[in-house]
């Protein structure tokens, strides 16, 4: 039965008040530290360095315990790393305990336990071993070492240190994932920039929202090129309306265009463009990747082979000329050379000039097929309107002396 108040002494009713207030001073300041400690558990949630998360550890656990001395170590295989520079006693005991298979046990029980001070036999004092696990896998240990006797231990303070050691698995998880996927993005940034074609997004206008490493085949750097509009390094307007319209209908496909380096002096560079859609999330992403071409290397090597293609071809016709030709241009020589004997130095003179002109036309047959066999490189010239010939000339004296040879024979 609860006794009246108003028939208790006064100096029972100010003692009772006296608890009260004492009771009130304990609740808030229970609330004021359960505050604290979940302001720090948000900070350790927040960051991703395990630096920071240690940090935090030691802050949470230094209301919970009395002096703790923590030792944060991460599984990486089968092996655990310190996160920071624990104390040289923090490591020895849990490498100890490792080898105990302590650690391993605490893992797979998923919970914590104390384990006696294994460096001093002479206290009472015990260190607390608590698994870090995120979605029931085991990520590592937190070993707690304290001024607390073991006896003392409560389960409002083991409480505490489980959920401290949670909050750190789950940031520690984060943070690892977050520095997995930096180094997936910084790896494909270097596989991009690395690439020896042009690489870059655009909107539904062509504006160009990103450029790998490659920008200097467009004569800009990339910080100038993001903003600008392909099209406009497209010189032909029909080669950029078609270009325009495929960016604009998202279509997938190959154009070969001839694109304006405004950084150089030169003709527009060949390139292929190889457009492909994408499904953008929101009006002013990207809708396009469009991977750029240089082909200007490429026809040169095409043109190239053209041009040993022609080689053989002119090969094989100087072979099937000298075959063809040599043999009865040998008989019409030596017959003029038996006709002029047999006609002797009285013939007629007229006579005589026509067998020294057709000599000479039977050597200047001869020399053609040589030249042609001769030929290294194949050159053209002009022949008759837009007609070429084979130009078999090998400097300015043999011209000269071609062209006064066709003069003496106009003149004869």
């Amino acid at each position: 039965m609860t006794p009246d108040p108003d028939t208790l002494p006064a100096g029972d009713l100010a003692e009772d008040f006296r608890r009260m207030e004492e009771k009130a001073r304990q609740l808030r300041a229970s609330l004021d530290e359960l505050r604290e400690i979940q302001a720090l558990a948000r900070i350790i949630r927040s960051t991703s360095s395990p630096e920071e998360i240690l940090q935090g550890l030691e802050s949470i656990l230094g209301h919970v315990l009395p002096e703790p001395e923590l030792g944060l170590f991460l599984l990486e295989g089968e092996d655990l790393l310190p996160v920071g520079d624990p104390s040289l006693g923090v490591r020895d005991t849990l490498y100890a305990l490792q080898e105990d298979g302590v650690t391993a046990w605490v893992l797979q029980e998923q919970r914590p336990i104390s384990v006696p001070r294994l460096d001093d036999a002479t206290t009472e004092q015990s260190d607390l071993l608590v698994p870090l696990i995120v979605m029931s896998q085991g990520i590592g240990v937190l070993l707690i070492r304290s001024l607390q006797q073991e006896e003392e231990l409560t389960n409002q303070q083991l409480d505490l240190v489980s959920f401290a050691a949670g909050q750190a698995a789950m940031a520690l998880e984060n943070a690892r994932l977050v520095a997995h996927l930096e180094d997936s993005r910084r790896q494909l940034q270097d596989m991009i920039d690395s690439a020896g074609d042009l690489i870059l997004l655009v909107d539904d206008e062509g504006r160009i929202t990103y450029a790998n490493a490659q920008t200097h085949w467009l004569g800009e750097s990339r910080e100038r090129l993001v903003g600008r509009c392909l099209p406009e390094f497209v010189l032909d307007a029909e080669q950029r309306g078609r270009l325009e319209e495929a960016i604009r209908r998202r279509e997938r496909g190959l154009l070969e265009l001839d694109l304006l380096n405004p950084a150089l002096e030169m003709e527009p560079a060949a390139a292929q463009l190889s457009l492909s859609p994408l499904a953008p999330t929101h009006p002013s992403e990207a809708t396009c990747l469009i991977i750029l071409r240089d082909l200007t290397e490429r026809r040169r090597l095409e043109e190239k082979a053209r041009e040993a293609e022609t080689l053989k071809a002119v090969m094989l016709a100087a072979v099937t000329v000298n075959h063809e030709i040599n043999n009865p241009l040998t008989a019409i020589v030596g017959n003029l050379f038996l006709l002029r004997r047999e006609l002797g130095e009285s013939a007629d003179p007229q006579l005589l000039q026509r067998i020294d002109l057709a000599e000479r036309s039977a050597r200047q047959i001869e020399e053609v097929a040589h030249r042609l066999e001769q030929v290294s490189e194949v050159r053209r010239v002009r022949y008759l309107g837009d007609t070429d010939m084979l130009d078999l000339s090998t400097g300015p004296q043999e011209e000269e002396a071609g062209a006064a040879a066709e003069e003496e024979e106009e003149r004869a």
